[in-house]
């Protein structure tokens, strides 16, 4: 990467789709200091149009700090036990277990597991 570029890997992208009622985000590229107030921003605006549920699919984030940890929390903060993280890797899994947020969070099960 050349300086003044940006690789398209590190930027956030939030594609939304409702099911129903549910909005199922899905997030991809770095969730990180730059790019957490564009997620915080989208679950304000989808608290706005209340959903029954919000369901955030971590699947293809590639990294996350503590920025990124904080606007997973906004979601826990508007939607409670209705913001449910989907396909949670390994590594932020161990991420959120390290920082005691694990607990504040909810966790589709995996499928299979049921």
């Amino acid at each position: 990467m050349r300086h003044g570029q940006v690789d398209s890997l590190d930027v956030l992208q939030i594609a939304a789709a409702w099911s129903d009622t549910r909005l199922v985000m899905r997030v991809s590229g770095e969730l990180d200091l730059c790019s957490a107030p564009q997620l915080r921003h989208a679950l304000d605006h989808a608290a706005g149009r209340m959903p029954s549920a919000v369901i955030l699919d971590l699947e293809p984030v590639t990294f996350m700090d503590a920025a990124g940890i904080r606007a997973i929390l906004r979601g826990a903060e508007l939607f409670g036990p209705r913001f449910i993280l989907r396909r949670t890797p390994p590594y932020f899994m161990r991420l959120f277990a390290i920082t005691g947020v694990e607990q504040q969070l909810s966790f589709e099960p995996e499928s299979g597991s049921e």
